[in-house]
This record gives C-alpha cells, sequence and structure tokens, in this order.
C-alpha cells in the first residue's frame, strides 16, 4: 500500500470504527470533506475503486451521503461524473452531465438505485428506464443504466429515471431538467430618451435572436466627469425582442455619459458596442397642445394655426395634407407658436400637427401633436323649392325647402343662410340674413316678389348662393291657407317635388307629386 493510501486508511479509522474490517480499502469513512474527495477522486482515477470488488462501496447505497460522494463512486464502475446536477430522491439518483447546452450537444445521464442488497434478485424483478419526454432511451436490469443523448431541439427537455417491476406499478425515481438553446446575441440599436426638460430616462434595445434560456440583461451607465458607474438590470419579460431599463438617476446637462449593455446565460456573455451620449442629445419635449386653425373669413385659402408649449422649446415644424392622403407638406425652421398658411384649396379638407425640440440643430423632436382636422367650404345646398302661403290681404308666409348634398351628411357644424331681397320697389331692399341649422326655413313678408338666397356655412367658410325668385301673379301650382291646410304637407311622409322650369338656378315654379296630394 502507498503512503497515500495508508494515510488515507488510517484517516478512516479514526473517524468511522465500524469500517474498520474495511481498513485496507480505500473507500471507507468520512474524515474532513475536501480532503477526502479530493483522495478519493485520485483513488478512482487509478482504478482502485470499484464497487464489485469493495464491500465498503455499497454500504453508501443504504446510507445518507453527500451528493459529490455518489458521482464520485459511479465514476469507479462506469457512470459519467460531471458537474453536481443530480435530482436525490429515496429510491435513489439522476446525474446529467449538464443542464444548459447548445443545440446540437450531447448530454450524459446516469441513473441509480439506492439499494444494492440482493442485487441479483434486483436484476430479475426490477428495471430502470431513462425517459426523454416520456420516450424511453435507455434501460436496464441492473441497479444503474446511462445514456448519451444528443440533443437538437430548442426548450426546456424533461429526463426522468423510472423503476419498474411485475409487483409493482411504476415508480419515477428522480428526474432533471435539461435546456437546449443559443448563446445571446449582442444586443444592438441601443437608444436613450428623456422624456421632457425633468422627466424620466429610459433606454431600450433590440436582443437579436431568441436564445430559449433564461438570459440576464443589465445596462452600466458610467458618467464621463466623475467615471462613476451604475449597474441596471432588464426586468422585462424574456419573450420581449427588446430590452429596457429606466435610469433612476438625475442627468446634468455638462457631463457625457457612456452607456453598454450586457447579456448573459447559461452558455456565454456578450457586451454591446458602448455609445456615449449628452443630455442635450437625449432630451425628448412632450408633445404642443391646443392646436387649432383660423380661416380667414373672406378666404378660405388663407388660415391661421396656432399651439401651446410650456416647455421653453425654440424650434417648431408644421406639417398638413389634404385628408384621407398620404402625402404630408414638411414646414420647418419655425421659431414662434403661429404661423400664416397660404392658398390652401377651398374645396379641400385638410388635417394639421406640430412637433417641437429645445435647439435649433440639436436634440430630439417631440412626437407629433394630435391631429386637427379642417372642414372644406361647404357645397350649396340642392333641390331647393318653395310654398306660398297667404296669411291676409297684404302679408304672406314663404316656407323654403331643401337637401344638403350627400358629401355633407356627416358635418355637424353645417348651417345655412337665407336672405330675402323685395323686387319690385325703388331699389331692392333686404329684410335681413336669417340662420338655422335645418334644412327647412319659413317667413312671414310682405306680398311682393323676392330674389331669396341660400348658402351653407362651416367653419372653413361660406358656400356659393343659390337663388329663387318668387312671383305673385303666378297662380295654379302655388298654395294658399284658402285652398289647403299647410299642416298637412309636413304631415305627407311621401312627398315629392320636381323643378318644371329652372334658368340661371332661378326656379319659377313647383309642382307636387304625392299620391295622396292631388293639386
Amino acid at each position: 500500500m502507498s503512503k497515500q493510501a495508508g494515510t488515507l486508511t488510517a484517516a478512516f479509522t479514526q473517524t468511522h470504527t465500524q469500517c474498520r474490517a474495511c481498513s485496507k480499502q480505500l473507500l471507507c469513512g468520512q474524515p474532513l470533506r475536501c480532503r477526502w474527495e479530493e483522495e478519493l477522486t485520485s483513488a478512482v482515477n487509478r482504478g482502485q475503486a470499484n464497487p464489485s470488488k469493495n464491500p465498503c462501496i455499497k454500504m453508501f447505497f443504504t446510507a445518507h451521503v453527500p451528493l459529490k460522494v455518489w458521482l464520485l463512486v459511479h465514476m469507479g464502475i462506469g457512470v459519467h461524473f460531471g458537474s453536481s446536477f443530480a435530482c436525490i430522491s429515496k429510491q435513489g439518483a439522476m446525474n446529467a452531465s449538464d443542464t444548459v447546452v447548445s443545440n446540437g450537444s450531447t448530454v450524459i445521464l446516469s441513473c441509480w438505485l439506492n439499494n444494492s442488497g440482493s442485487s441479483s434478485n434486483l436484476q430479475n424483478k426490477h428495471t430502470i428506464t431513462i425517459l426523454h419526454n416520456h420516450s424511453a432511451v435507455s434501460s436496464s436490469s441492473g441497479f444503474l443504466v446511462s445514456a448519451h443523448i444528443s440533443q437538437h431541439t430548442f426548450g426546456r427537455q424533461t429526463f426522468k429515471c423510472q423503476l419498474s417491476s411485475r409487483q409493482e406499478r411504476k415508480v419515477i425515481v428522480c428526474g432533471v431538467y435539461v435546456n437546449v438553446g443559443i448563446p445571446p446575441a449582442q444586443p444592438k440599436n441601443i437608444l436613450c430618451i428623456q422624456h421632457g426638460k425633468d422627466g424620466s430616462t429610459i433606454c431600450t434595445w433590440d436582443k437579436g435572436h431568441y436564445t430559449y434560456l433564461d438570459t440576464n440583461y443589465t445596462l452600466q451607465l458610467t458618467n464621463g466627469t466623475t467615471n462613476e458607474a451604475t449597474v441596471w438590470k432588464d426586468e422585462r419579460n424574456q419573450n420581449s425582442s427588446y430590452g429596457s431599463v429606466e435610469l433612476r438617476v438625475k442627468l446634468n446637462f455638462q457631463s457625457t455619459y457612456t452607456v453598454v449593455i450586457n447579456a448573459t446565460n447559461g452558455l456565454g456573455m456578450v457586451s454591446s458596442q458602448p455609445i456615449q451620449f449628452t443630455l442635450t442629445d437625449i432630451v425628448k419635449p412632450h408633445a404642443p397642445v391646443n392646436l387649432s386653425v383660423a380661416f380667414d373669413g373672406f378666404d378660405a385659402r388663407n388660415c391661421s394655426i396656432s399651439w401651446q408649449d410650456q416647455q421653453e422649446a425654440q424650434h417648431f415644424r408644421l406639417r398638413y395634407q389634404p385628408m384621407n392622403s398620404n402625402s404630408w407638406t414638411m414646414l420647418e425652421n419655425i421659431n414662434s407658436r403661429r404661423y400664416y398658411l397660404h392658398d390652401l384649396k377651398p374645396d379641400t379638407a385638410y388635417e394639421f400637427q406640430v412637433s417641437c425640440r429645445f435647439l435649433p440643430n440639436k436634440g430630439l423632436w417631440s412626437d407629433w401633436s394630435m391631429l386637427f382636422q379642417t372642414e372644406a367650404v361647404p357645397l350649396q345646398p340642392i333641390d331647393v323649392w318653395y310654398l306660398m302661403e297667404d296669411v291676409s290681404s297684404e302679408m304672406q308666409n314663404i316656407t323654403l325647402f331643401w337637401k344638403m348634398s350627400v358629401l355633407e351628411v356627416r358635418r355637424k357644424s353645417l348651417e345655412y343662410r337665407v336672405t330675402f331681397s323685395a323686387l319690385n320697389q325703388m331699389r331692392q331692399r333686404d329684410t335681413g340674413t336669417n340662420s338655422t341649422v335645418q334644412t327647412t326655413f319659413s317667413q312671414i313678408i310682405p306680398k311682393t316678389d323676392y330674389n331669396i338666397t341660400i348658402c351653407s356655412h362651416n367653419s372653413r367658410g361660406i358656400s356659393q348662393p343659390i337663388y329663387i325668385t318668387t312671383k305673385l301673379g303666378i297662380t295654379g301650382k302655388t298654395l294658399s291657407s284658402d285652398s289647403f291646410d299647410f299642416s298637412m304637407i309636413l304631415s305627407i311622409t311621401k312627398l315629392h317635388w320636381n323643378v318644371l322650369y329652372m334658368a340661371n338656378h332661378h326656379f319659377k315654379f313647383i309642382r307636387f307629386f304625392d299620391s295622396r296630394l292631388q293639386l
């Protein structure tokens, strides 16, 4: 016996007197763990630890011993020993060479039972099997089994050790998980933004490919003035394609900062390229608010656009386009909060947005403001007709009816302006302009001929007018209170009309058609 083996035997004898019968063997007793495992590993590597010839080794299968002891023992009988990625139960134990591997790697798995007594009966009555995701990959009728499994499926793989016999139901001895994945990609497209002059700073980056593993991302911020470094961990969902960290520190305008993103998982670590910035580079103003557009009351082509901003921004830009278009006109180099725009198309509705930044030539633009939409100048009313009703020998009630254009139906701000101008006088005299949001209008006025104009009006402007000229001398199809009750007309649900004569948009008279009304 070598001097080294003799020293180890003496140590065993001092610690476990019950093993003195085995004192000439290397694998009995349990002195100081670090030295004991070192000597035991050396003995196994020299082939001096063999359980078939060493009864003391078998004692470990019926006693409570450290995990590494079990693994070292099984190295001596042909079972793979690696890192201690194992599971232990009262029935036995299971070991994997690694629990985090790359795609295509081979994992070596071992399983053994925790009772070596009556080994002949065990071999005849029991089978132990290694299962990979519920499929058997290796079996043995002895008390241990091993398998070499090549991994080609990403994600978590489940391996179990199953004990079965004719007399008893199947029992799961132990199990381990093996995670198959990819080393992390280098983080790219790092972007840091401070929202508002005194707001929080958030950094984001692209993670790259999905790793199928738990991957940790950390951000390191270094102040170039003080050389102070601070690290934050990304707490976002692992399945997200980008990372995000809020810098919980106040930045100043005098310093230059450096940011590096580190990605780490069980297969490796990689760092991004560093980026540098000053606070001026990354501060992003809030979008302007209260955008409004006012048109010239006399010309629907000209307007004034104004907005509000409370952040001391010095530079603005404006964009506008026809509604339902995808072609913006951009105006930059605006240094005030009001802008006058000319030469718009009256018959076109527009939408406007404004953005800002703190300095003219440096820093980030704010998001665009909320859209402000304008109307087009409205179309003139269509299908205008009228009804004349005698009120007295000197007064008459003229009621006008019209339809709005189909294009105007959805507009809520539309109103109509009606003007009566008396004819057959020394000079034409207006009785005044009246406004209504309805498509009917009635007015009692002196009996005479009138030139009536109707036009549509909205926030953008006034439509081209439509004209009607009434004639007192025309009878036949005009109605009076003596011949027909006007309230009856309003109750008719199927009233139609037809223009018999029209020249230069001047209606001469009207004919009514209805199945219940014969005129």
